[in-house]
């Protein structure tokens, strides 16, 4: 079953790629545990806090603000982003 739900989330961020989300720029992930760089920490407009997955965002954005992003890719279930 979880092979499958994965198969799913995969087809779900092949969608997503390149499209445009409106998101809540949360923390920063400065320790660079992801191994993307230094990222920001966000989620989108209608994502659930700690239950969705989050949007990584690579730039320099202020937090506690919604901002627009583009999405330009994935890892596991989180998306990658950029500023628009």
């Amino acid at each position: 079953v979880l092979v499958e739900k994965q198969a799913d989330e995969e087809d779900l961020k092949q969608a997503n790629t390149s499209s445009w989300e409106h998101g809540l720029i949360r923390s920063d992930d400065s320790d660079d545990e992801l191994g993307l760089g230094p990222c920001l920490i966000a989620r989108g407009e209608v994502d659930a806090p700690d239950i969705d997955g989050r949007v990584l965002v690579r730039g320099d954005l202020p937090l506690g603000q919604f901002t627009d992003v583009k999405i330009t890719g994935h890892r596991d279930y989180d998306l990658i982003a950029e500023p628009a």
